[in-house]
């Protein structure tokens, strides 16, 4: 997945803390038909990419990604907002929900979706719904995002991520 532009400068203005809750962990249902296609760690973010099967993360039709950035005092508000304003600045024309508070998700949470109708990467529609969650110690990210090549919809995206948690090692 391409890579958003403020990511970085978000990332410098937070302080990062030396250890992170290692038993924190996001869990969302199942999605069949779907396989990894990367993912990389380090000691203060992670990512994973998952991909319907046959597709790969540099030409897919649907994609889950989910990011763990090891940070004090989780921003999520800032963090969405930075989100929305790279989301404006790469696709002015991007139509967006506002952001929700969400609850029951295992820590304070919000959730927005987004339709671009002409993706500056591919040139056609992209739609997508994130998902962010303050742990302990770290900021969990969950995106869901479709082409228009893909049969998903925006309501399954939806539900996928409300139904996904941040839990504990008894989780």
């Amino acid at each position: 997945m391409k890579k958003l532009p403020f990511l970085g400068l978000v990332l410098s203005l937070i302080s990062f803390p030396a250890g992170v809750a290692a038993q924190e962990r996001l869990v969302s249902p199942p999605v069949a038909g779907f396989e990894l296609g990367h993912e990389a760690a380090n000691a203060t973010q992670s990512i994973r990419e998952e991909v319907p099967a046959g597709e790969a993360v540099q030409n897919w039709s649907a994609i889950i990604t989910t990011q763990r950035f090891a940070i004090a005092n989780p921003p999520v508000e800032r963090f969405i907002e930075g989100f929305r304003q790279s989301l404006r600045q790469s696709c002015p024309a991007a139509r967006m929900t506002p952001v929700e508070s969400a609850s029951g998700h295992g820590g304070p949470a919000r959730i927005f979706s987004a339709d671009c109708p002409q993706s500056p990467v591919t040139g056609g529609r992209e739609t997508m719904t994130v998902l962010a969650i303050a742990g302990q110690d770290a900021l969990y990210v969950k995106q869901v995002a479709f082409r228009d090549s893909y049969r998903g919809d925006r309501s399954w995206a939806e539900g996928f991520l409300r139904a996904t948690r941040l839990c504990d090692a008894d989780c």
